[in-house]
């Protein structure tokens, strides 16, 4: 992971630690922090830790392996707590937000769940405020001025997206079978704080549903992870690669519906993670 600087362009080079993953089944909430050391101006030896968490079950294994492989070629290491509680998701969530930081150089969260209005659900059913999620996070000093990235993955809303045509543009396709993300969702846009260096990219937006694939999952997350394979080796800006995927995530049609993924930035400095 490198912050650009217009004025500076220096080589990255990385070397892997070895930590702890758990090999099971779906993590519908990841966590993941990004701890590095500066060596030099052309030189980075990066060290990872991490932890994931799980919010309610989904039966598709998909986004799992797609998550875990993406984040591991950016150096992550991705570790698993299944199947938790809403009570134990806040309580994680803290145990990591009052951690020191100080070497840390990002904080990355993907959750894929179920959800009802700004939340989102254990598997007891208890719902969990989003914000809960992210704001021990904000409010962590060790973790000041770096990025805290956060990928949530669940309908916003009960209503349908339409199509519209646009005139000279791209084919629209229909691809073979979709459902919607939860059953009965009323799922609202999270309130977003200001604090800076926070990204959000919610898979649709307010108001609205977002599908999954009946095999392979999570339209979103797959869209994010092939963006984020082919971006990333060309260290593309991640602004850049979340733009791409909220187009192709758009242009589709899910079972003659849309789609319409959305992103919530206060990044101060571009972000690139590269696989170098």
């Amino acid at each position: 992971m490198k912050f650009l600087d217009e004025a500076q362009s220096t080589a990255v080079t990385r070397r892997k630690i070895e930590g702890t993953n758990d090999d099971g089944d779906l993590a519908n909430l990841l966590l993941q922090a990004y701890e590095g050391d500066a060596v030099s101006k052309t030189e980075e030896i990066m060290r990872f830790i991490g932890c994931n968490l799980t919010a309610s079950k989904l039966r598709e294994d998909y986004p799992k392996k797609d998550l875990r492989r993406v984040f591991e070629r950016l150096h992550f290491i991705v570790n698993v707590k299944k199947d938790l509680t809403g009570q134990a998701m806040k309580s994680v969530v803290q145990e990591y937000a009052d951690k020191s930081h100080s070497a840390y150089d990002a904080l990355v969260v993907c959750v894929l769940s179920h959800g009802m209005e700004r939340t989102v659900l254990g598997v007891d059913g208890e719902e969990v405020l989003i914000k809960k999620l992210y704001r021990p996070f904000t409010a962590c000093r060790t973790l000041t001025s770096k990025p805290k990235l956060f990928f949530i993955q669940a309908c916003q809303g009960v209503a349908y997206q339409k199509g519209q045509i646009v005139e000279d543009g791209p084919k629209e396709q229909l691809d073979e079978l979709f459902e919607e993300d939860v059953p009965n969702p009323l799922l609202h846009k999270p309130s977003v704080a200001v604090e800076a260096d926070v990204l959000i990219g919610m898979s649709t937006v307010e108001e609205f549903k977002s599908f999954r694939h009946t095999t392979f999952g999570s339209i979103y997350i797959q869209a994010l992870c092939r963006a984020l394979e082919s971006g990333c080796p060309k260290k593309e800006n991640l602004l850049t690669i979340l733009t791409r995927v909220n187009k192709e995530v758009s242009i589709h049609d899910y079972n003659t519906h849309k789609q319409m993924p959305q992103l919530q930035s206060t990044l101060t400095t571009k972000l690139v993670l590269t696989v170098d």
